[in-house]
C-alpha cells in the first residue's frame, strides 16, 4: 500500500527568519534531525526550545505521541516514533510527520522504513547531489507491505523485543559511566596537571592508499569520528595495507575537527589521519580525563583556520591531573572494572543489532 494512501505526510516547520532556539528549557522543545538516534524519540537535557513569542506563529507544526518521523533534508531516512514526553514539541523543517495512519501500526511502519527495503526506496527517492532531499512527492510513493494486523504485532513484538533489551544495556551502560565521571570529578578537582605524554604513548594516524579500502577484507580502518559511538567505534572499513596501527583497548581520540570527541578500539585497527591512538597503563583514567576536559580541546577547534586540529607535540603536552599516582591507581582500580561491564554489555548490544537486522531482513526482505 502506498504511504500516501494509509498517511497523512505533514512538513516540519523552520524558524522565522532572524530567530534562533533558546537553551532555557520551556514547554516547546523543537525535534532535530540529530534527536533521532533511537526508536523513541524522546526529551532529554540536550533540547533546545522554541522561544515563547514565536511558538503561538508555528504552533500547527507540532508532534503528537506516536507520530512517525522521517528526516527528508541532508541525512536522508532516519526514523522514529515520537514519545509522550515531546507531545505537542515542534518539529525541524528537516523532517516530516507521519499521522492519521491507517490499517497499519506505527510500530510497523517505522520497522519497515528503517529495514534494507524500506531504505532502498528512500535512497531511490533523493534528489539533489549539494543538499539531498526526499520531496514529497517521492515520500507518496513509499509502498509498504500491506500485512494483517496480526502479522504487524507479531513483528512488532518480536522486533520491540529486541529493541527493549539494547536500549536497557544502553541505559546501563550510561548509568556505568556517569558514576565514573562523578567519581573522576571527586578525587580529581584539584590535583595538579602534568603532560600527557608521562603516562601515555601517543600515535598519530596516516591514512592508507584508498584504493587498498574496501568493506571486508584486511585490517579494521578508522579515518576519523565519523565512527564513533558511545563507547566503541562501528566497524565500516578495511584496508589491505595498513599504516599506523592502535592496539585493543587504545583509546583513539579525534585530532580533526572536532578535536577531543574520544572512543576506545575494541581490536586492532588501523587509523587515519584524524585520529590518534593513547596507549597507557591508566586507561580508563586517560579516557575519563579526555571526557571530562573536553571542553579544553575548544582552542584547537576555535583556532581560526578552516578545519580544526591537534599535532602530536599539542598533544603530547596536553595536561591531565595525572601527578598523583596512588590516587589514579585508586580511581583506575573501580574505573577499570566499570569499563569491563561497559565492554561486555557492548558486545551484547551488538549481537543484538546483528539478530535485529537479520529479523528486518526476514520480516522485509
Amino acid at each position: 500500500m502506498l504511504l500516501k494512501d494509509c498517511a497523512t505526510i505533514k512538513g516540519g516547520k523552520r524558524l522565522p527568519k532572524g530567530q534562533t532556539l533558546q537553551g532555557e528549557k520551556n514547554s516547546h522543545p523543537y525535534i532535530r534531525v540529530k534527536d533521532m538516534q533511537k526508536r523513541y524519540v524522546s526529551l532529554s537535557d540536550d533540547y533546545e526550545y522554541v522561544p515563547d513569542n514565536i511558538f503561538p506563529s508555528i504552533s500547527r507544526y507540532i508532534v503528537n505521541t506516536g507520530d512517525v518521523i522521517l528526516s527528508i533534508v541532508g541525512t536522508v531516512g532516519l526514523a522514529a516514533i515520537v514519545d509522550k514526553s515531546l507531545n505537542n514539541a515542534n518539529l525541524t523543517e528537516n523532517c516530516v510527520k507521519l499521522v492519521n495512519i491507517k490499517n497499519f501500526l506505527s510500530e510497523y511502519v517505522y520497522y519497515y522504513l528503517i529495514s534494507k527495503s524500506g531504505q532502498a526506496q528512500i535512497q531511490a527517492g533523493i534528489v539533489g547531489s549539494t543538499q539531498p532531499k526526499f520531496p514529497l512527492y517521492n515520500i507518496e510513493k513509499i509502498e509498504i507491505p500491506d500485512v494483517s494486523m496480526f502479522e504487524q504485532q507479531h513483528i512488532v513484538d518480536i522486533l520491540g523485543t529486541l529493541d527493549e533489551k539494547i536500549e536497557n544495556l544502553e541505559e546501563s551502560n550510561s548509568k556505568l559511566q556517569s558514576y565514573c565521571i562523578a567519581q573522576y570529578q571527586l578525587l580529581f578537582s584539584d590535583v595538579e596537571r602534568v603532560p600527557l605524554s608521562n603516562i601515555a604513548t601517543i600515535t598519530m594516524g596516516q591514512s592508507p592508499a584508498g584504493n587498498t579500502l574496501n568493506e571486508q577484507d584486511g585490517v579494521i580502518f578508522y579515518q576519523g569520528r565519523t565512527d564513533f559511538g558511545f563507547r566503541y567505534p562501528t566497524v565500516r572499513l578495511f584496508t589491505t595495507d595498513p599504516k599506523r596501527m592502535a592496539k585493543a583497548g587504545d583509546i583513539l581520540l579525534s585530532v580533526r575537527a572536532p578535536v577531543g570527541d574520544v572512543n576506545i578500539a575494541s581490536e586492532d585497527c588501523c587509523i587515519g589521519r584524524g585520529i590518534a591512538s593513547i596507549s597507557s597503563k591508566y586507561t580508563s583514567f586517560v579516557y575519563y580525563s579526555f571526557l571530562n576536559q573536553k571542553n579544553d580541546f575548544d582552542i584547537y577547534n576555535n583556532s581560526g583556520t578552516i578545519f580544526g586540529s591537534i599535532n602530536r607535540e599539542g598533544l603530547s603536552s596536553f595536561n591531565l591531573p595525572a601527578s598523583n599516582i596512588a590516587l589514579i591507581e585508586k580511581f583506575e582500580s573501580v574505573a577499570s572494572e566499570m569499563d569491563k561491564a561497559i565492554l561486555n554489555n557492548t558486545i551484547e548490544i551488538n549481537k543484538l543489532h546483528t539478530l535485529k537486522q537479520a529479523y528486518l531482513q526476514k520480516f522485509f526482505g
